[in-house]
């Protein structure tokens, strides 16, 4: 099962959904999640969902024979998170995750927070997995005590980051980047994640795309993970 997960920077770039979609065609996702993108421009159904009322918002899509059922919790959850429960060959609960942080509005630390207490027992009822672009890291110094907290409730219903599992590198201390802040190669993080159960750690696979391709397409660049 391959899902991938990118923020299409509709903020800076202005891609389409449709076009933001064409550009992961070749990676052959089963399940993409499209953080900061344009609504969907087919109807929202069995395999498309959208959170968010307007551009930019969330997007997941399933393919193939794999299917999306919107967990009941989504009414009402922090802004821009939602769980589903993925079906076909491989079933999968999957909390999607976009936060954002408006002036005077809830922090990032907050949205995730709040996501994880929501779905807590939906995430800890069989394989599941917590992806997106999380806005969130340890090299941000205004989440140095922050991040930590996240990781640890994560690690509390049994989820672990698959790219720091799979690294042996601490939080923080990411040798590769998912963003550029300000589109600047001077200025990396590691800001997108999935974060994975016991259940799928057994053998994944993590990548991330930082390549010129990418890199010219967005200010962040794709994961892709196989479980």
């Amino acid at each position: 099962m391959r899902i991938i997960s990118w923020n299409a920077n509709y903020n800076g770039r202005h891609w389409s959904f449709d076009a933001a979609l064409k550009m992961l065609e070749s990676l052959r996702a089963d399940i993409v999640v499209l953080c900061e993108t344009a609504p969907p421009s087919v109807p929202v159904g069995p395999q498309v969902s959208w959170i968010g009322a307007a551009a930019p918002g969330l997007a997941v899509v399933a393919f193939g024979e794999y299917g999306l059922d919107p967990h009941p919790l989504n009414d009402g959850s922090p802004p821009l998170t939602a769980g589903f429960a993925v079906r076909g060959p491989q079933d999968l609960r999957l909390l999607a995750a976009w936060p954002v942080q408006y002036p005077g509005g809830v922090t990032y630390h907050q949205v995730l927070m709040g996501a994880l207490d929501r779905y807590a027992e939906f995430l800890g009822a069989g394989p599941a997995m917590l992806i997106g672009d999380l806005n969130s890291s340890a090299r941000v110094t205004s989440q140095k005590r922050s991040h930590p907290l996240f990781v640890q409730r994560a690690k509390e219903l049994g989820l672990r980051s698959l790219y720091h599992e799979q690294s042996g590198e601490a939080h923080g201390e990411e040798l590769v980047p998912t963003y550029r802040h300000h589109n600047r190669a001077e200025q990396p993080f590691h800001l997108d994640y999935c974060f994975a159960s016991d259940a799928l750690r057994a053998n994944p696979r993590l990548m991330v795309l930082d390549d010129d391709v990418w890199w010219g397409r967005s200010d962040h660049c794709p994961i892709v993970v196989e479980v």
